[in-house]
């Protein structure tokens, strides 16, 4: 049960890199095997066929196991769009078999005007000054994980989140399980306010 952002009139960039976003993600989900590169070149048609082929594979093989339904479903929101500005994010999840299943989050930020996909250079004028503002927030936001006694290690280190994006309040952060914490601590999200980064932020 899968769904995505579709741009479908403007800019034909941003409808391409929205489209080429999201395809990546939602063929990665599906098969997971494949390269970012590997990704881009799939439909997400033929990516549905591979993962449901390969879930009737596993059942001959294993007609008996108690685990046998795979699952794979997407949501998408809108997180903010000024006519400059949008900031979309996809939520996954997949289960074929295993301990538990899988459910990244993406989310990005396109200049509407030229379609880029804005990355953190386009966004900030010091990385390591920035993770330190983040990480503040982030450890108050998650502030019961280290009352338990949880701290960042080099398995585990701090880093500035793959999931980030502009929004009306401030600069959105978005941490999947096992990004900079264990799985059973499960997602972070938060947003710092703009008040917060001052100078450090390039987009107005």
């Amino acid at each position: 049960n899968l769904t995505w952002p579709v741009v479908k009139s403007g800019n034909k960039t941003l409808q391409r890199n929205v489209a080429t976003w999201s395809k990546v993600l939602l063929v990665g989900l599906l098969s997971f095997e494949l390269s970012e590169k590997e990704a881009a070149n799939t439909s997400i048609e033929k990516a549905a066929e591979t993962f449901l082929s390969s879930h009737d594979s596993w059942a001959e093989e294993a007609p008996d196991a108690p685990l046998g339904e795979w699952t794979a479903e997407s949501t998408d929101t809108v997180l903010y769009n000024d006519g400059r500005y949008l900031t979309l994010q996809i939520n996954g999840y997949v289960f074929t078999g295993g301990a538990h299943g899988n459910h990244p989050g993406v989310i990005a930020t396109f200049d509407v005007a030229t379609g880029k996909q804005l990355e953190w250079k386009d966004l900030i004028t010091d990385e390591e000054q920035v993770k330190f503002v983040i990480e503040k927030q982030f450890r108050k936001e998650r502030s019961e994980i280290f009352e338990e006694g949880y701290e960042f290690s080099e398995y585990f280190p701090f880093a500035l989140p793959q999931g980030f994006g502009l929004t009306a309040d401030g600069l959105y952060c978005y941490y999947s399980p096992y990004e900079v914490t264990p799985y059973a601590y499960g997602t972070t999200a938060f947003v710092v306010p703009y008040s917060e980064l001052g100078d450090l932020l390039k987009r107005k």
